[in-house]
């Protein structure tokens, strides 16, 4: 797994879980609205779509709490967790 783009590719549930709890639990309409999309496109494998939000300037931050709450939201194995971390410290997102 080099970006971020192929961690979401190979841990579609994990990041859809994710996405749908921090939803649930943002003040925030648009990100709310964004978290969904992201897991919606996700869901029906639109990978340009998903590449296109997981680039936005304007997302990085929420998006930033996403990736920090896998290991919480998800059950995601902690050694990838910590693989993804790094992908997003590094920003490799595509």
């Amino acid at each position: 797994m080099k970006t971020l783009l192929e961690a979401i590719q190979q841990y579609p549930d994990q990041f859809i879980s994710t996405l749908e709890a921090r939803a649930n639990t943002t003040p925030n309409p648009t990100n709310r609205s964004v978290h969904l999309t992201l897991a919606d496109c996700i869901d029906l494998r639109m990978w340009n779509e998903v590449e296109d939000i997981i680039q936005l300037v304007k997302y990085r931050k929420p998006f930033e709490g996403v990736i920090y709450c896998l290991d919480s939201y998800s059950e995601i194995d902690n050694t990838v967790w910590h693989e993804v971390v790094d992908l997003f410290e590094q920003e490799r997102f595509v």
